[in-house]
């Protein structure tokens, strides 16, 4: 067999002679073994290591924005959307069970969650509030049983059907300070009655989820261990800043501290070593030399080897290290906004995520239940919806707003597109301008009347509708060019 080793893939010999990498099976025969394992410490790296927490923390800041997501009914008749919208608002308030978190608090966990452990469960309770459960009370770790006489078996808590579709999950109580019990009694909640999230799946077979940074863990905390080590022997050179030497022998040195104890004894030294508040003070006999010792930390390429771990760290979450560190002094325009189009792009795909499992099905929940209560009256196009996205900020407004302006005057983008970068409805936008420069009109008739003819409404409304001055009003409504650009057509109209 040997002679034909070499007809194969030649990196197989490498990967033979560095390790294991053997990983046959499903996901779901390997989250069986290690899940629970990874759950725990992504938990503990969330709450005590400063990097993982601070990237998840950026990460959920940039995909929901200050102010999360916001909704558009579209159904056909206007007044309808509005109602639905107000009820929505109104439930959004206070949709939790435990009454503690308002719906923009829970777009927070739900996402955090996702990121943190891989997966979350909302139950729809019968009064329409929804009960947040964490994934670790999804079930157990322990192994999965065989079907039963509906085909139904039991994957780490969530109930499978013969074709692995969700029927149901199996929920434990959470025992306080001891965790989750892997043989706790479980209560069965039927998949109708749940909102099951997922995050960004990699595998077909796989049923539960995974933290986002579950392959840089141990990047976060090697990091952490070296930083902690770095500070520490900052600390320590930072007090001692003297050696003592002698070509003479001596008995050995008493070392006090600031009460005159002994502390310990080093031979081969005759001297005494005393603590002083924040230094160290030697006192040598005759014949010993004192030289300074020479400060080598940090190291030269020490700040650039950590930004280095911190930016591989990311790269999972799509964070650029500009976004984490919030240093942007090596980067020009064009640089800045490569790095954070790219970056946009990974955000996105978690809004999409939370869209299609989270705010749309929740949204054609309360619909339901508002249609079946008969404050809604049922119609085809009553769950026609839309979520208007947060955006992010520009990294040069002037250039932005010049490069949006030539895609709309060149067919490229519609003022649609523009509104929703900046996360603002058209429709909304709008009926508030037009409502803006109405108001303007109005008031600028009121300012004519009392200036006596020192000013028109003709003259004022475009001040204070926030108009460009440099432009006739036929100008901006046709957005053509400022007068001085057309000073014969102006001309010829005054005429």
């Amino acid at each position: 067999m040997g002679k034909y080793t070499a007809l194969g893939y030649k990196a197989t010999d490498y990967l033979r002679s560095t390790g294991s990498w053997e990983v046959g099976g499903s996901a779901d025969s390997h989250m069986r073994y290690d899940r629970g394992l990874l759950v725990d410490a992504s938990r503990g790296l969330d709450r005590n290591n400063w990097l993982y927490e601070a990237v998840i923390n950026r990460a959920c800041d940039y995909i929901l924005g200050p102010t999360g997501f916001s909704l558009q009914a579209q159904s056909s008749i206007p007044s309808v959307n509005d109602k639905i919208e107000k009820l929505w608002h109104e439930w959004w308030k206070n949709p939790e069970a435990r009454e503690i978190h308002p719906g923009k608090k829970m777009e927070e966990i739900v996402l955090r969650e996702l990121m943190v452990v891989g997966d979350t469960l909302l139950l729809k309770l019968a009064d329409g509030q929804m009960q947040h459960v964490e994934a670790e009370r999804i079930g157990s770790n322990r192994m999965p049983a065989g079907e039963d006489d509906r085909g139904i078996r039991v994957e780490q808590g969530v109930r499978l059907d013969k074709r692995g579709r969700i029927v149901g999950f199996e929920i434990t109580g959470a025992d306080s300070g001891r965790g989750y019990p892997e043989h706790a009694d479980t209560t069965t909640i039927e998949a109708e009655h749940a909102i099951y999230i997922l995050n960004r799946v990699k595998r077909s077979s796989q049923t539960r989820g995974v933290p986002v940074l579950v392959s840089s863990m141990a990047i976060a905390h090697r990091l952490e261990d070296i930083l902690t080590s770095e500070a520490i022997s900052w600390q320590v050179l930072s007090r001692l800043a003297l050696s003592v030497t002698t070509s003479e022998g001596g008995e050995p040195v008493r070392v006090t501290g600031s009460e005159d104890r002994t502390v310990a004894k080093i031979p081969d030294l005759d001297m005494k070593v005393m603590n002083v508040g924040m230094a160290t003070a030697f006192f040598g006999d005759k014949g010993q030399e004192i030289k300074g010792i020479r400060q080598t930390r940090p190291a030269q390429n020490f700040e650039g080897a950590v930004k280095l771990f911190i930016r591989l760290f990311a790269i999972p979450v799509g964070l650029p290290l500009e976004l984490i560190l919030l240093d942007w002094g090596k980067l020009n325009y064009s640089s800045s906004r490569a790095v954070l189009l790219q970056a946009f792009i990974v955000f996105r795909a978690w809004q999409q995520l939370l869209i299609r499992s989270f705010y749309s099905r929740l949204y054609r929940w309360q619909v339901a239940r508002w249609v079946a209560e008969g404050k809604l009256a049922w119609r085809s196009s009553i769950l026609e919806h839309k979520w208007v996205v947060p955006s992010w900020p520009w990294v040069d407004e002037d250039k932005e707003v010049s490069a949006w302006a030539k895609k709309m005057d060149r067919g490229l983008a519609t003022q649609t597109d523009a509104l929703g970068a900046l996360s603002q409805d058209r429709g909304e936008f709008l009926e508030t301008r037009g409502q803006e420069i109405l108001d303007a009109i109005q008031r600028a008739q009121e300012v004519e009347e009392g200036a006596a003819g020192l000013a028109t409404a003709k003259e004022l409304w475009p001040l204070l509708a926030g108009v460009d001055q440099g432009k006739t009003l036929q100008a901006v409504l046709a957005g053509g060019t400022p007068p001085k650009e057309r000073k014969e057509d102006d001309d010829s109209d005054d005429k």
